[in-house]
């Protein structure tokens, strides 16, 4: 769903390299995989 949403904001097809958990074809949407946290929150 994540990676659906992230074709639906970027308006492009999505490309998805699943052993290194990355977006190929479209660098900037890589960075909306994660979300940033706050400072002294993390996972």
């Amino acid at each position: 769903m994540l990676l659906g949403n992230i074709a639906l904001l970027t308006k492009k097809r999505l490309q998805w390299d699943a052993p290194n958990l990355r977006i190929t074809n479209e660098p900037a949407a890589n960075e909306l995989l994660r979300g940033k946290y706050r400072e002294g929150w993390g996972v």
